[in-house]
């Protein structure tokens, strides 16, 4: 389990949330909404990302531990998406990851 007390994601680079653009909803789990969405890098070099919101609660620790123990693997495996970075809000902690380019895989079963 994931240490109380401590930051609720840990193993990305922390992103200020002005640099992220959220487009529309395209899904909704139990502990949070996914939308698509654009990265601002550098000038001219936007990202699009998948953004996952997750509202800031006990039941959330968890789900982002184990996300963020996917997030250190290295990177290797195509069916592990890629973490961009993390911005952490008052009541809520934003997640910026890969977006699969041939669909979810839910999609594909």
């Amino acid at each position: 389990p994931p240490p109380a007390g401590g930051p609720p994601f840990t193993g990305a680079p922390l992103v200020s949330l002005s640099d992220v653009t959220v487009g529309c909803e395209v899904g909704k789990g139990r502990f949070k909404q996914v939308h698509r969405g654009t990265l601002a890098q550098q000038v001219g070099t936007d990202r699009d990302v998948v953004i996952l919101r997750y509202s800031k609660s006990g039941e959330t620790r968890r789900e982002l531990h184990v996300l963020s123990l996917l997030a250190r693997t290295p990177r290797g495996s195509p069916y592990i998406p890629e973490i961009f970075g993390a911005c952490d809000e008052k009541k809520e902690v934003v997640i910026l990851q890969e977006r699969a380019e041939w669909g979810s895989l839910k999609a594909a079963i």
